[in-house]
């Protein structure tokens, strides 16, 4: 799954506008109403607010943060983007704005970029936990767990009143299959903020990894029940919901995900899956198309969207797809896996066992070390008898 941290905060608001030292008393009134109106929820009415806030104090790095974390939670990267850069531009000694502007690097998959604005955050505030908590999510990503380990642990040692330490090491813990103390550190994350949602959340994929269903739906109702517009626990609930064969419901989360956040493209990613897992492979193109149309360096969306041209028969496409996915991630196992399906389909079983040994070599778990393995012989059989 992929996983996000809270892309809002009130405290850093709060933060920002103590460290301002200078604001006009017009952009303040109007800075002060948008952030009033972010806290209710009203994301619109507080961006016109932004917006002239920053109209009438057009040096004032602060309207410019606010408006990109608006930008921000409606995945305007770009906008989002260009705010920060100004903002930084305007006071490059604001350590929250490099946070903002990493996550975003993060969502991107420009992992170089984040880790540079992570680290400056750290070093303009080495007693802030947020850098900390947000360069571990980082290294979790990217597989380096020990660095992440020492990051979370910093986060909490600063700022063990803050749950979102927990749950960040409580997530790297479960990766690491370190059951007890993931599950500790997700309790431990509620026991502190019983209203946070990425707890309850983290607590229910948990659950459902070890097969307490009853427990793990719990979770994902209470997180949505806390927060009716959060977006990943519709989705976390869907995926559940798929995965237990309850189309309807799932469908129906990964509907109301995209409703309220209509850029977001794992909703459309996930309802995709299953439109694929229903046979519904025109409407599976078209969410995976649509993931595609936001984010073009999103290489799952062409690989699942390449397999839905093979089960069309649209072989072109479908090697198109792959192509494109293999050009932007080479070592992407699942590229060549499914790239191999493709070719034996069309009975061209040499070039699909290269595939499926090109993919064993790449896997990175042994499920999908079986799974190549089982097909890389199928094709072997299929090229001796055809």
């Amino acid at each position: 799954m992929r996983y996000l941290f809270a892309v809002f905060s009130v405290i850093a608001f709060s933060q920002l506008i103590i460290a301002q030292e200078k604001e006009s008393v017009d952009g303040t009134s109007y800075l002060k109403r948008g952030i009033a109106l972010v806290e209710k929820g009203h994301y619109n009415q507080a961006l016109v607010d932004f917006n002239k806030a920053i109209e009438l104090n057009p040096n004032d790095s602060l309207g410019y943060i606010s408006r990109g974390i608006i930008f921000e939670k409606s995945r305007n990267h770009d906008l989002a983007l260009a705010d920060f850069n100004k903002a930084i531009e305007l006071n490059p000694n604001n350590f929250l704005v490099y946070i903002r502007r990493g996550v975003i690097f993060k969502r991107k998959r420009e992992y170089d970029l984040a880790l540079a604005d992570f680290n400056k955050a750290i070093e303009l505030n080495p007693r802030g936990a947020s850098g900390y908590s947000n360069r571990g999510v980082l290294f979790r990503k990217r597989g380096d767990y020990d660095l992440a380990l020492v990051d979370f642990n910093r986060a909490i040692e600063l700022n063990p009143r803050d749950a979102s330490g927990y749950s960040g090491r409580g997530a790297l813990f479960r990766e690491k299959e370190d059951y007890d103390s993931a599950l500790a550190d997700f309790n431990k994350a509620i026991k502190l903020n019983p209203r946070y949602v990425v707890g309850y959340i983290s607590r229910g994929i948990f659950y459902e990894e070890n097969g307490d269903y009853d427990l793990a739906l719990a979770d994902f109702n209470k997180a949505i029940e806390l927060n009716p517009r959060y977006v990943l626990g519709y989705i976390s609930r869907g995926v559940f919901f798929k995965k237990r064969s309850n189309h309807d419901l799932a469908l129906a989360d990964f509907n109301k995900a995209i409703e309220i956040s209509p850029k977001n493209t794992v909703g459309y990613f996930n309802r995709g899956l299953l439109f694929e897992e229903k046979g519904d492979y025109d409407l599976a193109i078209t969410d995976y198309t649509r993931v595609l149309g936001f984010n073009d360096l999103d290489v799952m969306a062409y690989i699942r969207r390449g397999h839905c041209w093979t089960k069309k028969l649209n072989f072109h496409s479908a090697l198109t797809d792959f192509a494109k996915a293999l050009e932007i991630d080479p070592k992407s196992h699942m590229a060549y896996y499914f790239r191999g399906n493709a070719m034996a389909d069309k009975g061209f079983y040499g070039k699909a066992k290269a595939d499926y040994k090109k993919a064993i070599k790449l896997a990175k778990n042994e499920k999908d070390t079986k799974a190549a393995t089982e097909y890389q012989k199928r094709a072997e059989f299929y090229q001796l008898n055809k």
